[in-house]
């Protein structure tokens, strides 16, 4: 009577440990699918809708530092490319672009912070990170020389 008993524990136990293995198995392939699959492409119309905003993920091995980078690359009605750019924006963090008016772009992404594509009084475009108040100012930023150290 207690064979029948131990034999029914170690089935038990065994189900449950092909079950959480499965399970185990199933996210880990869930994991490396994810991993390798670059995000969507992506359209923002500008909030005139004359411009749209393409994004995509770079697969060009040649730059190691832009592989896997977010494409932004900017259109107008006719369809006529006006900007591309591979940013500094991994597509393997969190990001989100959104048109901040009907001439710049905004990146935010979790690894580097805002980046915004403007478009120039030339009417040229170009890419840069955005300068905020809360960035501290560094000894080669400022204009004077004095400096207090602490003793």
């Amino acid at each position: 009577m207690k064979r029948k008993h131990v034999w029914g524990c170690l089935a038990s136990l065994t189900l449950l440990v092909v079950v959480v293995l499965g399970v185990c198995f199933i996210g880990f392939v869930w994991l490396i699918v994810s991993i390798n699959t670059p995000s969507p492409s992506q359209e923002v119309f500008s909030p005139d809708s004359q411009r749209v905003a393409i994004t995509s993920v770079n697969q060009d091995r040649s730059d190691p530092t832009r592989f896997l980078c977010v494409i932004v690359e900017v259109k107008d009605a006719s369809g006529e490319l006006l900007h591309r750019e591979i940013t500094p924006a991994s597509d393997r963090m969190r990001w989100s672009i959104h048109w901040q008016d009907n001439h710049e772009l905004v990146l935010d992404s979790s690894d580097v912070g805002r980046f915004v594509i403007a478009e120039q009084p030339n009417g040229t475009w170009e890419g840069d990170f955005e300068q905020t108040e809360e960035q501290p100012v560094t000894p080669q930023d400022s204009d004077s020389t004095d400096v207090d150290l602490l003793d």
